[in-house]
Formats: C-alpha cells, sequence, structure tokens
C-alpha cells in the first residue's frame, strides 16, 4: 500500500509474489487531500493503480534506521518496473510533487457514501 505517489513498502524485502495498490485520499467533495493538513477531511480512498509481479529481495531499498520502529523495505525503481500495471486511472494519479491545492481532474463526490 501506498499513498499517493510514493512506492510501497513493507516491513521486511522477501521474495515473492506482490499485489501493490497506490492511493488518493478524497475529501467530502471528490477533492484530493494530497498535503497532511487536508488529510483530516479525507472522506474515502480511491485507488489509481494495481500491479502484480514477482519480486527478488535486490527490489527493495532497506532502511533500518537507528531509533525508527524497525526494519522498512521500500519497492524500488527497478521492482515498480518489474511489477505488471493491472489497473490505473490516469484521471486520478496525484501531479508529481503535487501541493494541497492541487486536485485530480476527476470529482469523486457521487461515489462518497454520506454519514
Amino acid at each position: 500500500m501506498a499513498l499517493n505517489r510514493n512506492n510501497p513498502k513493507g516491513h521486511l524485502a522477501k521474495e515473492g509474489h506482490y499485489l501493490t495498490c497506490r492511493y488518493l485520499l478524497v475529501d467530502e467533495n471528490g477533492n484530493a487531500c494530497v498535503d497532511k493538513v487536508d488529510r483530516p477531511s479525507a472522506k474515502q480512498a480511491v485507488v489509481w493503480e494495481l500491479r502484480t509481479g514477482y519480486l527478488v529481495e535486490a527490489h527493495f531499498n532497506i532502511s533500518n534506521t537507528e531509533g525508527d520502529s524497525g526494519k522498512t523495505a521500500v519497492i524500488n525503481a527497478d521492482g515498480m518496473e518489474a511489477l505488471k500495471v493491472v489497473y490505473v486511472d490516469l484521471d486520478m494519479v496525484p501531479a508529481p510533487g503535487a501541493e494541497r491545492h492541487i486536485r485530480p481532474t476527476r470529482h469523486f463526490s457521487s461515489l462518497l457514501i454520506r454519514v
């Protein structure tokens, strides 16, 4: 799982079959909540990309930062290339370096469930 344009990560780098998901948070009007300050107003997660494939340990960047909660293994660029895209919504891909006022071209307010 990965928010916005981040690469998916896990706790450990393990060889095997993977299904990755990248998503975007949207508010009640269907606007992207890209910046952390906007996340409390998020009402729904919208999946914009799914990939699948077989990864080996070399497909991960491993971080064992002192004082961190533990090991982290982010899928690197080679790993992302090794995965086959099985779903992508090009209208919802967050812009590179997106700031909080940048919105995707499609709004999802009609998909939100009012509580």
